[in-house]
């Protein structure tokens, strides 16, 4: 295993394109705003890059206990080494590696469902939970909110008062880089209004011609109008809004690993790359 380069990014890019189905232009995004935010580790075969992943820095936060975390990104293998254990073995190597880092615990949101027994076996438990609800055209949830955008710093600030308790911190590099992967989709930052008082806060872009909200922070009461404000922005589209829960309602979404004191409690994890 290494950590990669610079130089390595066009056989990074030919694995994710094979493996995610990404066009150019969001390779290019992500590997020139990206991928300095983090370390990519690469397993090499034959002298070529075999498997990826990325590993992105953030804090996972339970109670008033701040640790060091990371984000276990775009684990891919080259489809000629598909089937040979290679991601896995890299997973081992990125465990070696945190570890060495003094970074307490790892999550990650796997693809699919069929993947979690993959990382379950791995030592990823289930520790974040979704639920997603669906607003058609025309259907008003109630009162309408107001969307207004805001850049990385002043969206890390509105995090940090409507976060709940056990949730992961973004640093505002991190968000930066959201905000800019969220324009590239017709989407933003935003902060939620009702009646010229600040709310909440939320993220959202535009994914196969709906409203994808991958964050939405305010109190559950305030939710619909927040949903109204998201109506306005983009009249006429279907709206899909990511709910973090806490475990009793939602299903499973992304999973954490941890390395020194192990925290079960569920953990809020939104605007995950994905």
């Amino acid at each position: 295993m290494r950590i990669a380069g610079c130089g390595d990014i066009p056989a990074l890019q030919d694995i994710w394109a094979a493996c995610f189905a990404e066009d150019k232009a969001y390779l290019d995004l992500f590997f020139s705003q990206g991928f300095p935010l983090g370390k990519t580790l690469i397993m090499e075969q034959d002298r070529q890059a075999a498997s990826i992943l990325t590993l992105l820095p953030c804090t996972c936060r339970v109670g008033s206990t701040q640790y060091p975390a990371a984000y276990v990104y775009g684990v891919a293998t080259a489809p000629k080494y598909q089937g040979r254990g290679f991601s896995t073995a890299l997973l081992a190597e990125a465990d070696q590696y945190l570890h060495s880092q003094n970074i307490a615990m790892a999550f990650l949101a796997p693809a699919s469902l069929e993947l979690f027994g993959f990382y379950e076996k791995r030592g990823f438990m289930p520790q974040v939970y979704l639920e997603r609800t669906t607003f058609l055209p025309g259907e008003s949830p109630g009162q309408q909110g107001e969307l207004l955008p805001v850049g990385a710093e002043e969206y890390e600030r509105l995090r940090q008062v409507f976060l709940p308790k056990d949730a992961i911190l973004w640093d505002k590099n991190f968000l930066q880089y959201a905000a800019k992967e969220a324009a590239f989709h017709q989407g933003g930052l935003y902060r939620v209004a009702i009646a010229g008082e600040t709310v909440g806060c939320c993220g959202l872009y535009l994914d196969k011609g709906q409203v994808l909200v991958k964050e939405l922070l305010c109190p559950k009461q305030q939710r619909p109008m927040a949903v109204s404000g998201v109506q306005q922005l983009y009249p006429g589209r279907k709206v899909e809004v990511y709910l973090y829960e806490d475990g009793q309602r939602g299903a499973p979404y992304g999973c954490a690993k941890w390395y020194m004191k192990q925290e079960n409690k569920p953990i809020y994890a939104s605007l995950i790359l994905d």
